[in-house]
């Protein structure tokens, strides 16, 4: 009797014969040199990691913005302007990160995927990224620019007053401008080919914009608060505290864009400049909270807190009825700090200093020269 054969279970089936294939994975081609992806995908990899570093700075800062006494006398449309941003920066960094994780996991090892664009593709994220990205920067910048117009009341002439402002506004429109059109020349550029003629001069335009704004404004910023001087040497300390502080934080969003610059020319065909510009956005929003947050600072330079008199304490130094004139000019209830700190009348202002360390109520009010601008550091913001 013939027996019945034996059918062998069928086996799995192979994956491939292919080195370097994995289950579910692309197939690297026969034959096919396997690319560097140092000064392209690694380049864009470290400016993510270094971006997500920067949101987490965001996050602290805000941290610090929310529960600050300062923070409290905000109008609502400065907590509004902040939340904005918050809400852009954070789209801005959900594009970086989608944008590198198509890139080295959903397209690993598929060179044909990289440069093929298309919707859902790594390079759609990245120039979302652009675009969302230059919405924040220009809100910052317009921030800046009515700064320098709140500011430079008493310090510029009218004519004078008008033109700067006017300026870094149409800079930072021009600068926006130049963004928006890197990023629709973007859609239809691939990210890992050669630069087009279209493509070199928008990112040029765009990056050198941005260091033009922020040179005028560095500038525009510094000889406001230089004009501002008042003589008064504690108001001139902080005066020029504000003007290094200024230098210092617009020369970081000035040297980035440089360099991105920079990069872009000497290295075409690498993405460094890419991975830079994942910083932009971030560097413009921290620039912003530093600002906010170091209003408390400033006033306590402006102020030290063992000078501060309450009207109660103002009473028992003084006895006399014309309380109400010192009282407010002695509190800070909100903005136009120097103008409520120090200004009593139209052509006199005191400075109230302890008349004896054993007495809490005793103090005496020196006269000090008129102030020639009242609203001299009203921290440079509101």
């Amino acid at each position: 009797m013939s027996s019945t054969p034996t059918i062998p279970p069928p086996a799995d089936p192979a994956i491939t014969s292919i080195p370097g294939a994995a289950p579910n994975g692309p197939v690297p081609v026969p034959g096919a040199p396997i690319l560097a992806f140092d000064n392209t995908l690694g380049a864009l990899y470290i400016g993510s990691t270094l971006s997500m570093l920067l949101y987490g700075i965001i996050c602290l800062q805000m941290f610090l913005y929310i529960t600050s006494t300062r923070t409290k006398k905000d109008s609502r449309w400065t907590k509004l302007f902040v939340s904005v941003n918050l809400a852009i920066d954070t789209a801005n960094q959900a594009t970086i990160t989608a944008s590198i994780y198509k890139f080295l996991v959903s397209d690993y090892l598929n060179p044909f995927a990289l440069p093929s664009g298309g919707a859902g593709s790594g390079e759609i994220f990245t120039y979302a990224h652009s675009l969302i990205g230059a919405c924040g920067v220009l809100f910052i910048q317009l921030f800046f620019s009515w700064r320098i117009w709140a500011f430079s009341g008493a310090s510029l002439n009218f004519r004078t007053r008008i033109l700067i402002p006017t300026l870094t506004v149409i800079l930072a429109l021009f600068s926006f401008g130049c963004s928006v059109d890197l990023a629709i020349t973007g859609f239809n550029h691939r990210l890992l080919s050669v630069n087009t003629p279209d493509f070199i001069l928008a990112y040029r335009l765009s990056s050198s914009s941005r260091v033009a704004f922020d040179l005028f404004m560095t500038f525009a910023m510094t000889l406001t608060l230089y004009r501002s001087r008042s003589g008064v040497k504690r108001t001139d300390h902080v005066i020029t505290l504000l003007i290094m502080f200024t230098v210092n934080t617009n020369l970081l969003t000035t040297l980035l864009s440089i360099s991105e610059l920079v990069t872009f020319i000497a290295l075409p065909k690498a993405t460094v400049y890419g991975g830079l510009g994942f910083l932009s956005p971030k560097l413009y929003f921290n620039t912003l909270l530093a600002s906010l947050n170091s209003r408390e600072y400033m006033r306590n330079e402006l102020v030290p807190a063992d000078s501060v008199i309450s009207s109660s304490q103002l009473a028992i130094s003084t006895g006399t009825k014309g309380l109400g004139t010192y009282s407010s000019a002695l509190s800070f209830p909100g903005s136009g700090l120097v103008k409520k700190l120090l200004r009593v009348d139209e052509s006199t202002t005191f400075i109230a200093s302890k008349k004896s360390e054993g007495d809490a109520g005793s103090y005496e009010m020196a006269p000090q020269p008129p102030v020639k601008q009242p609203e001299l550091v009203e921290m440079y913001y509101f």
